[in-house]
This record gives structure tokens, sequence and C-alpha cells, in this order.
């Protein structure tokens, strides 16, 4: 699968600009770090109706996903901002 860059700012123009979801070959492996285990639901039931998007794994800390996301396989991760202990912005930063 070819990895693709995006830009915060480029946002989904640019990611649709450049990838089909419908594209049979196209998967997408997605990783949620989320301490609400409400949300990672949330997430994974609306991820799991989109084609060509696979969820990898969920991880409740900013500690577990630096552990985690790394043997993961994951191109994209979901990471919450409000996290105990490490937070999504230092975790997203390491």
């Amino acid at each position: 699968m070819t990895k693709h860059n995006f830009s915060a700012t480029g946002g989904i123009s640019q990611i649709s600009s450049k990838i089909s979801l419908s594209d049979p070959q196209f998967r997408f492996r997605v990783a949620i770090v989320d301490d609400d285990e409400n949300d990672k639901w949330w997430i994974r039931y609306t991820l799991a109706r989109l084609p060509g998007i696979e969820f990898v794994n969920s991880y409740a800390s900013g500690e577990e996903a630096l552990n985690g996301i790394p043997c993961s396989g994951a191109d994209l991760v979901l990471m919450d901002i409000r996290l105990a202990g490490m937070d999504g912005i230092e975790c997203t930063r390491k």
C-alpha cells in the first residue's frame, strides 16, 4: 500500500483528491487512543461502516499508545487530546 502524507490544513479535500475509499485495493488501518470506552465504541461502530477502513487496535492511555502503535501497522491514529497522565498532544509529539 502506498503511504500518503496529509497536512492538517489540507483536510478532507486534500485526502479525497488523492485516494478513493471505494477503491477495493485501498485499505486504511486505524488505531484509536481514548480513555473513554463509550467514545471508543462509537468510533469503532462508525469506522466499521466505512469501506476500506480497518480498525487495528485501541489504547486507553498515551503511554499504552506509545508502546503499541509502532507495532500495530496503523496508517492513522485518532487521538483524544484529554487523557489521564500523558495527554494526547504530548503523546503525538513523542
